[in-house]
């Protein structure tokens, strides 16, 4: 089922590129380099991360300025830590082509920067897998952070170099369970913020680099160092997904559902009631979707429709419904209904700051909801 879009088409495992990728020189023939695409086929990995506030000196990305000369050469030396990991993940696991945004999209192009975001959901879950750097705060940090040094680990060799295991830190019981990749989201910065919500639920398989854990994560299975098999993680221990299941495991456990209905032999299966309640699990529904979204953090709130545009493109073409600001047009009513969380005030501060809790954005209407 790894294969499958949430579209329910087969991606294999060379597909159309995006308009740009980073080509990653595995051959050794050239430099590093951006390459304009123009429809071909490739196998490609893309980047999930966040990007930090910004340093305080120009940062190299692609723009209108430097897209001639990057086309010829990338200085990999000139890029923060985390995407010089990614090139390195990328190369080991020999695939040919990288996307990142801040590489692949001209950041001063406004014409160029709207098209290429509105693709965005199909980057995601075209890719081969995805890269999520989940324990970097800031691009500079780096996929490979330092582990605590109680984080023993056991050394196993590959043909591609060492695997590093990370010991089992507590016993294997139902009552002293630890789930690490619910540990590991209570800490990420990556999984408060808006344009990595849609760019996890399109993709088809993630790596997540978390701060104590690699974790891997397909539509069938989700796997920690320490725990294969055993880390379910439907919830995450974070404030701001205290309310909501995990909806990466609900929309991965509706396709497995459906594909038992149909054939799994043909190239696309009709997965047009995915987004309703009666074949996902409470939580994938849409209104639940835009609960959790609407908590997450952006650095420019007029990014709050964009960030989530492919999502919104891909239920409006699965059920023929008319899209207005993350609402459908069918269930305003329904949708613009709030209430408040039932925390104590105080209780409330301390979790969500109240001034994000209660509000509409200013360009359309998405409202902070929470279930009851």
């Amino acid at each position: 089922m790894c294969s499958r879009t949430l579209s329910g088409t087969v991606v294999h495992q060379e597909s159309t590129l995006p308009t740009r990728v980073i080509d990653v020189c595995l051959d050794n023939s050239s430099d590093i380099r951006i390459q304009e695409t123009a429809g071909l086929y490739g196998k490609y990995v893309a980047l999930s991360y966040c990007w930090g506030e910004s340093s305080g000196f120009p940062e190299l990305m692609l723009t209108k300025a430097t897209i001639d000369q990057l086309k010829l050469n990338l200085p990999v030396e000139s890029l923060p830590k985390t995407i010089r990991d990614a090139i390195n993940i990328t190369q080991r696991l020999g695939m040919n082509y990288l996307w990142v945004d801040r590489l692949c999209i001209i950041q001063d192009d406004q014409a160029d920067w709207q098209n290429e975001a509105a693709k965005m959901g199909s980057v995601y879950e075209n890719a081969v897998f995805t890269i999520a750097a989940t324990g970097a705060h800031t691009p500079k940090e780096g996929c490979f952070l330092p582990r605590e040094e109680n984080a023993l680990v056991a050394t196993l060799p590959t043909e591609r170099g060492n695997l590093y295991i990370s010991c089992l830190m507590a016993p294997l019981n139902e009552e002293l369970k630890v789930r690490e990749f619910e540990l590991e989201m209570s800490r990420s910065r990556w999984a408060t913020r808006a344009w990595t919500f849609q760019e996890r639920l399109f993709s088809r398989r993630v790596i997540y680099f978390g701060r104590q854990q690699i974790t891997w994560e397909c539509r069938k299975h989700r796997e920690t160092e320490t725990r294969f098999g055993s880390d379910a993680g439907f919830k995450y221990s974070c404030s701001k997904f205290l309310h909501a299941q995990d909806p990466k495991s609900t929309i991965n456990w509706a396709i497995d559902r459906i594909a038992e209905k149909n054939s799994v032999d043909c190239e696309r299966m009709d997965l047009s009631n995915l987004w309703s309640t009666a074949e996902c699990r409470d939580g994938a529904d849409w209104e639940g979707l835009i609960a959790m979204y609407s908590q997450l953090q952006l650095t420019y709130e007029k990014d709050r429709i964009p960030a989530i545009q492919s999502l919104m493109q891909h239920v409006a073409e699965a059920s023929g419904l008319e899209c207005c600001a993350g609402m459908w047009l069918g269930s305003l009513p329904r949708t613009l209904f709030w209430w408040p969380f039932w925390w104590d005030e105080r209780e409330i501060e301390r979790a969500i700051p109240s001034r994000r809790i209660f509000r509409t954005s200013t360009d359309g209407g998405m409202i902070c909801v929470s279930p009851p």
